[in-house]
């Protein structure tokens, strides 16, 4: 487990935060409700005053203002994390390299996500490391012949593809990894959808729900 997780590390794919595109595109999930989730799967409360406290709104807030910031940060904290669901989706951003376009096969290989591929994120000098189950399933994005010119055109011949990865959270592991002196503390979630988007962010290109289908012609009505 321990040499497989340290393969894990090696060979990260760092998640970016939310790119603030427009049109129905999901947002990125923030480092501060990530490590909320692991806190919560794995049964334990976080050291929400610490957490403010470090906060740059609060270092740079009126020493006698920032004791009724404290009780409002906390308070706010305190009442999402009690509300906390592992069913609300995880929604990750990142960016993928594609093959040519196989004719006989009909798709793409995704070059860079693969069953070691994590996404990492840091939150209040602790690192999390947010492992997507089932990633193996998305390597190969499955695509009708008549949707390979669209996909190539939007990606920059497959080399700027951006992806959005919907995912449910299930299990957090309580004791961190520990690689080179920083703990990595550890949560697994299945994916349960992908989006590829255009290199600009602003046109869905492919997602794994229509990637099977053959006459998705709104989605080929994309710019010349």
């Amino acid at each position: 487990m321990m040499r497989y997780f340290t393969l894990l590390l090696a060979v990260m794919l760092a998640a970016t935060p939310a790119l603030g595109f427009g049109g129905t595109k999901p947002v990125a999930t923030s480092p501060l409700y990530i490590a909320m989730l692991y806190h919560k799967l794995a049964g334990d409360a976080p050291d929400f005053a610490g957490w403010t406290k470090q906060w740059d709104l609060y270092q740079k807030t009126d020493m006698a203002d920032r004791p009724a910031l404290l009780d409002k940060r906390v308070g706010e904290m305190t009442n999402t994390f009690n509300l906390m669901t592992p069913a609300e989706p995880i929604i990750v951003q990142s960016r993928i390299k594609l093959s040519t376009y196989s004719a006989t096969n009909q798709g793409f290989f995704v070059q860079n996500f693969n069953d070691v591929t994590f996404f990492n994120y840091s939150y209040m000098g602790k690192r999390y490391a947010l492992i997507p189950g089932g990633a193996a399933k998305y390597q190969w994005l499955k695509a009708p012949a008549n949707m390979a010119e669209a996909i190539m055109r939007e990606t920059d011949n497959g080399t700027a593809g951006k992806v959005t990865l919907t995912l449910i959270s299930m299990r957090a592991d309580p004791k961190p990894l520990v690689m080179n002196g920083t703990p990595y503390n550890l949560l697994m979630a299945d994916i349960s959808k992908i989006e590829l988007w255009s290199k600009d962010g602003k046109t869905l290109v492919w997602d794994s729900q229509i990637g099977e289908s053959k006459g998705r012609k709104d989605l080929l009505n994309l710019r010349p």
